[in-house]
């Protein structure tokens, strides 16, 4: 019986682990559509176009960094992260950055605006 329980475990993780790539996957693309469009960013999307204009970094990277980079800062916390939260702050930056580089940036607000609010 408990070798059915460690499937049924196992199984239920890979669907959740999926959904997670999946979801952080569309996040990426959302936040691609939004910047690519022009037309204004979250907060975190302007702070991370600033440190990779300044820097010279990809937007991805700089993505990566910060959210390692805020991982550390649990450190104090004593809180052990777990794969989710290390994927958010690995994939996200990942995807980003091809994503930029497929997604055209529009010149037409009539295509703009439909873009950054499918990025929302």
């Amino acid at each position: 019986m408990q070798g059915l329980e460690s499937l049924e475990f196992r199984d239920r993780l890979g669907r959740r682990l999926i959904r997670c790539v999946i979801g952080l996957s569309l996040f990426a693309i959302g936040i691609s559509l939004q910047m690519n469009a022009n037309i204004g960013a979250p907060p975190w999307d302007v702070f991370h176009q600033g440190i990779a204009e300044q820097t010279g970094i990809s937007i991805g990277k700089v993505i990566v960094i910060t959210g390692f980079a805020l991982l550390l800062l649990w450190i104090p916390l004593k809180q052990k992260p777990g794969l989710g939260t290390i994927l958010n702050a690995l994939e996200i930056g990942l995807v980003a950055d091809i994503a930029l580089a497929i997604i055209p940036e529009p010149t037409s607000i009539l295509i703009r605006v439909p873009m950054a609010l499918l990025g929302i």
